[in-house]
């Protein structure tokens, strides 16, 4: 079975000078604060995206639900964007 975010359960160039962690979502940056939970900062974000699965970039990279780290971390960029589900309209 394949590995994906729900909403059950980023990376952002625009301020890649910046030291704060931040999430994209629908294209908006919000900073983040460090030692927040990283997945029920996912989860909170997505839920008022109206996404019910989606992928998550960190740092440029897509990762995988258990490979999420337990903390946002300074310099983190988060990008949480809709899952494609072929078929879906």
């Amino acid at each position: 079975m394949e590995e994906v975010w729900n909403g059950g359960d980023v990376w952002n160039t625009n301020a890649s000078e910046s030291n704060y962690p931040t999430i994209r979502v629908n294209g908006e940056d919000i900073e983040l604060d460090v030692g927040d939970n990283f997945k029920d900062v996912i989860k909170e974000q997505s839920i008022e995206a109206g996404f019910g699965k989606f992928r998550v970039i960190l740092n440029g990279e897509e990762i995988k639900p258990s490979e999420a780290p337990e903390l946002v971390e300074a310099g983190m960029k988060i990008e949480v964007l809709p899952y494609d589900v072929p078929g879906a309209e």
